[in-house]
């Protein structure tokens, strides 16, 4: 059996970094694919699929560093979904997130006002 994933695109917001009870660190953040296309009409049309990926240990200590809001983000990883029952309204609920084991930056930041050199474009565990 084959569970891999690999997607190319913008990160939405700041990444949430945190640590678990068992001390492993922890960061999640969503990742925006862009799929353009062409129209029997001739009319232009996108359609945006959000992600969420979460890393794990080293690689999400690296994450926590270099991923930030607008960023062109190479995620690599497998899909895991959970369910849980909402305690107080009894719903149901299913989340699926890429588990990543591999995280590439393929944009530079512009060097800062202070002459501060550029991110590495690199962060791989």
């Amino acid at each position: 059996m084959l569970n891999k994933v690999m997607l190319i695109g913008n990160v939405g917001r700041p990444p949430e970094t945190r640590t678990t009870d068992g001390g492993t660190t922890l960061t999640r953040f969503s990742l925006a694919t862009n799929r353009r296309w062409t129209d029997e009409s001739g009319n232009r049309q996108e359609q945006t699929e959000w992600h969420q990926v979460v890393a794990f240990g080293r690689l999400a200590e690296i994450a926590g560093e270099l991923v930030v809001k607008g960023r062109l983000i190479y995620a690599e990883g497998r899909l895991h979904t959970s369910s849980w029952e909402d305690p107080e309204s009894g719903q149901r609920h299913t989340r699926t997130e890429v588990i990543a084991d591999t995280l590439l930056v393929l944009d530079r930041r512009p060097t800062g006002a202070e002459g501060a050199p550029p991110v590495p474009s690199e962060a791989e565990a």
